[in-house]
């Protein structure tokens, strides 16, 4: 599970740090981050940063543009870590901290002791190949003295042959010392320089030719057998320079030996003390690693290779959620009695459908006399569905009412009255209009007088004093209302208003006379159906005892309509 690493990037003067990438690159691969990855992380104009990263040791480096990069140091993400700064971290102890000195001897001692048993191993490898040269040498110097005794044995017998030619030279002519340099181009044998001589002493030139060439082959044979002791002297020595290297390559090798030997009785012994013990769930120590698949330890980790070879594996598993199922897949073939969650194989459907086959009648025992028992039908089942739906179900009520007429069955089930009630009753769509007798049904039901008697009628009630419309403003309710004036905007300072609102609207004022018994002054105005008109001005009206102005007599008192005198009158 990802650690949360944040916190503001900091300078030594406690200023964020600007245009700076944080770059983390793995050590190490562990269960989700593959060595020598990177990951990076840019700060803002603040330094504020924030990274979620996965368990693992990483290197942190700083980037800056226009600098080399700097590096910050190791952090090591634990499962069980605790969210932090990057500082956090990179003060966190490591594992070389904790790390006791005497296993760290340890593995020094360990170390050295691999290093000394490969230099063991090299020494003595080099011993074998010194011994091996030592072993050619000799046989080359053996043979080389071979070649010197049989070269000196050569020369000898030449010798010899040139000493009986010379004699024979001698006794056969006298001119053999000036015909020397002659003899010196010659390269005969000795034999065939003994032979001629012996056959012809007369010929003195020829043996004393042959004589020369018989000496020049023995000096040859002098140079070649020393040659030969000397090749054989240097092989000699070369063959002791081998096996003394040799030698020394062997008491080397002993000496690593002995001290790998040393080092890991010391390894041994400092693993003794400190008391070393092998890794677990819940304590540090070494850890084994195994590249077997099977294994269920859990003193032993598992290397990549056994890692790769579970997954590989895996990969080739259908998940147990809804598997998606490739190539041939088998199962076991469940009873043709299973009625359960069993994986019907086709071994199962062969099965059931020959045992349905086989428990048809005889006359329909094969696939084709079903089908044409079931008229050819490939939808059957629906249509037998279809079928059953329109049927009633068998039902002694459903049966008795099966064979009634419709006056039986409205009978049966005692609706007759109920039908006749509803034969002469109103029809609600008709809003009255079906009403035989309209004015006996409204004196029924209390509309209309019926013996001279006033009818009760409901009363307005008041909805107080009610603010005075003007301009194009209409009332906000339908019908008739009441209200009453109270210094708010009308004609008069008090009174009662009644307001009609339909298509149009209307408003009659009734004020209230000032003085007890006189008439009380009366107005009325309207306002069309359309939006934008407005209100007619307020007309009064006039009565006998309330007669306009100009119909009084001159010089007749007239009622002020007022409670308030005008000014300029008494």
């Amino acid at each position: 599970m990802p650690v949360l690493i944040s916190g503001v990037l900091k300078d030594g003067t406690g200023t964020p740090v600007q245009n700076c990438t944080i770059q983390l690159k793995a050590c190490r691969t562990s269960t989700t981050v593959v060595v020598n990855t990177v990951a990076s992380e840019n700060p803002d104009d603040a330094g504020r940063y924030s990274m979620d990263v996965e368990q693992g040791q990483y290197t942190v480096t700083l980037l800056v543009e226009g600098y080399p990069p700097s590096h910050a140091g190791v952090i090591t993400v634990y499962d069980d870590s605790k969210p932090g700064t990057l500082n956090d971290f990179l003060g966190a102890m490591t594992e070389d901290d904790v790390r006791p000195e005497a296993l760290r001897r340890f593995e020094a001692m360990v170390e050295e002791v691999a290093r000394q048993a490969s230099e063991a191993s090299r020494n003595a490898t080099a011993a074998g190949q010194a011994s091996e040269q030592a072993q050619t040498s000799a046989g080359q110097a053996s043979e080389s003295a071979t070649a010197a005794v049989n070269a000196a044995g050569a020369a000898e017998a030449s010798a010899t042959q040139a000493a009986s030619s010379a004699a024979s030279a001698e006794s056969s002519a006298g001119t053999a010392t000036t015909k020397a340099g002659e003899a010196s181009a010659s390269a005969a044998s000795a034999d065939t320089a003994r032979t001629a001589a012996a056959a012809s002493a007369a010929a003195a030139k020829t043996s004393e030719t042959n004589a020369a060439t018989s000496a020049s082959t023995a000096a040859a044979s002098a140079t070649a057998a020393s040659s030969s002791a000397s090749e054989a002297s240097t092989h000699a020595a070369a063959s002791d320079t081998s096996a003394s290297l040799a030698a020394q390559s062997s008491t080397a090798a002993g000496a690593a030996a002995t001290r790998a030997e040393d080092a890991a009785k010391r390894a041994e012994d400092i693993a003794d003390v400190i008391s070393l013990e092998d890794a677990s769930l819940t304590k540090k120590g070494i850890v084994k690693l195994s590249s077997a698949t099977d294994s269920d330890s859990e003193a032993l980790a598992a290397t990549p290779k056994a890692v790769h070879a579970v997954m590989d594996e895996v990969q080739t598993k259908a998940p147990l959620d809804s598997p998606a199922l490739t190539g041939t897949p088998t199962a076991p073939t469940p009873e043709t009695a299973a009625a359960g969650i069993e994986i019907a194989t086709a071994a199962f459907v062969a099965a059931k459908v020959a045992q349905l086959v086989g428990s048809a009648p005889e006359t329909l025992d094969t696939l084709k006399e079903l089908a044409d028992a079931l008229g050819n039908d490939p939808n059957f089942a629906t249509t037998v569905l279809n079928k059953l739906a329109g049927k009633q179900p068998l039902d002694d009520t459903l049966t008795a009412l099966s064979g009634k007429s419709v006056d039986g069955l409205i009978e049966y089930v005692g609706l007759r009255e109920t039908i006749n009630h509803a034969a002469d009753a109103l029809l609600k769509s008709q809003n009255g209009g079906d009403i035989p007798e309209k004015p006996l049904f409204v004196q029924n039901i209390g509309a209309l007088p019926a013996s001279g008697t006033a009818v009760a009628a409901n009363r307005l009630a008041s909805r107080g004093a009610l603010p005075a419309l003007t301009g194009a403003t209409r009332g906000s309710d339908s019908g008739l209302i009441m209200g009453e004036v109270y210094n708010n905007g009308y004609p008069t300072q008090y009174g009662n208003i009644l307001r009609l609102t339909g298509t149009g609207d209307g408003e009659i004022l009734i004020g209230w006379s000032g003085t007890n018994g006189a008439p009380a002054p009366a107005y009325i105005r309207s306002h069309r159906d359309t939006a934008d008109a407005e209100w007619s001005e307020w007309a009064m009206l006039y009565t006998s005892l309330n007669p306009p102005p100009n119909s009084y007599p001159v010089g007749a008192a007239i009622a002020w309509p007022s409670d308030a005198t005008p000014a300029g009158y008494a």
